[in-house]
């Protein structure tokens, strides 16, 4: 599709110079002529092309019906954050080819920029729920990057990495059973099934439970709240942990079921998590590192 907008850009460009001559061939000696300004794409229109200004750029948002609500000055032009219909979207609006580059983050809510190395690689933090807000995943990592000045941008998702300190905030569907806990090498994974009504179980999707994690430095427990769910029968918290964690222990709590993990002194400092499925029953899957791990540890703002 790039291709396509540069070779028509090309044309464009020929043809100008093909009009541009003629008009010269045409005009008196001594007469003066008013070139026209080039003709680019942007967006897959054909528009003339305007000084890359901020007001500029603000008033094609306008224009597409969005509200802007950040730019960012990158080396080769701006990163623009605009919302619409309750989406957020990041375009990279390029000063050298006057184009803009949308980077394809999907259909999400909030989503915000934590670090950029030049205009060709941009990673954003997505921990909020998609475009229905009802699924709501564990905050990842989504990394845009692109191979040069007039490329597209493709995105990948990345784990990443929170302070045991940063709480989290995920998981979408109430009324389920906390059916297993098993430790894995490094860190836990929380199995979950159906509590009574199936339907609404199976419906659309599985997901676990609405989910919280806080951390209690001073015991060096990390909780896991789990809204509006219940152990299961016969459920047995397992007896050894891993490097990581010491004690597991599960109990109801009025509505809700807490998970706490008792970490070991000392050795994480860092946690993940995603939300998987097992022969399509979900389970959170956590992970914990320490510093020498390099991870992103980035503060989530819940």
């Amino acid at each position: 599709m790039g291709a396509f907008r540069q070779g028509f850009a090309a044309i464009a460009l020929i043809a100008l110079a093909g009009w541009a001559n003629a008009g010269q061939a045409a005009a008196p000696r001594g007469g003066k002529h008013v070139q026209p300004r080039p003709i680019v794409v942007v967006g897959g229109e054909r528009t003339a092309r305007l000084p890359l200004t901020l007001s500029a750029i603000r008033k094609r948002v306008a224009q597409s019906g969005d509200t802007l609500v950040k730019a960012m000055r990158l080396d080769g032009g701006f990163l623009i954050e605009s919302r619409g219909g309750g989406l957020v979207a990041f375009t990279y609006w390029s000063a050298g080819t006057g184009r803009a580059y949308t980077l394809p983050v999907g259909p999400v809510t909030r989503m915000k920029v934590v670090q950029t190395l030049g205009d060709t690689d941009i990673t954003l933090l997505n921990e909020a729920t998609d475009d229905d807000g009802s699924y709501w995943p564990f905050p990842y990592l989504l990394r845009c990057v692109r191979s040069g000045e007039t490329s597209q941008f493709a995105c990948l998702r990345e784990r990443a990495y929170f302070p045991l300190t940063s709480g989290a905030m995920f998981g979408s569907k109430p009324y389920e059973t906390l059916t297993g806990i098993v430790p894995t090498l490094d860190g836990v994974e929380l199995a979950f099934g159906p509590e009574q009504d199936l339907g609404e179980f199976w419906a659309d999707y599985t997901s676990i439970p609405p989910t919280r994690v806080s951390f209690d430095p001073a015991a060096d427990v990390l909780l896991i709240t789990f809204s509006h769910a219940v152990v299961g029968k016969g459920l047995v918290a397992p007896a050894r942990g891993n490097v990581f964690i010491q004690a597991v222990a599960a109990r109801q709590d009025g509505p809700n079921v807490a998970v706490a993990l008792t970490l070991v002194k000392s050795t994480a400092q860092y946690y993940t998590g995603s939300i998987e499925h097992a022969q399509e029953l979900p389970f959170l899957e956590l992970r914990f590192a320490s510093g020498t791990m390099n991870p992103t540890g980035i503060d989530l703002e819940y």
